[in-house]
């Protein structure tokens, strides 16, 4: 489910049981294949925790066609304007 950049996170509060069960279900077979490499957090909470939470990427490095580590303040001040944070994770049986 995608989620517009100027519109909040869904908190999933909507939903029913059956579906709670099943996006159970989804999270443990990801979790079984694939390391958690981040979180997906709202613009404030990202400010509130302050650089513990550096994103390795973001929305606007993956337009630009990359991440450059020169531009760590660059990526901190576009997350701070509110573009979303793009995690990336790795299968960890290959």
């Amino acid at each position: 489910m995608l989620t517009p950049r100027d519109q909040p996170i869904d908190s999933l509060a909507d939903l029913t049981p059956d579906e709670w069960e099943a996006l159970s279900e989804w999270e443990g077979l990801f979790s079984s294949k694939y390391d958690c490499v981040g979180e997906l957090v709202e613009p404030e909470e990202y400010e509130r925790r302050g650089d513990g939470t550096a994103p390795l990427i973001t929305a606007s490095d993956e337009e630009e066609g990359g991440d450059d580590e020169d531009d760590d303040d660059d990526d901190k001040e576009d997350d701070a304007n509110g573009s979303s944070v793009i995690t990336y994770t790795r299968d960890i049986d290959a």
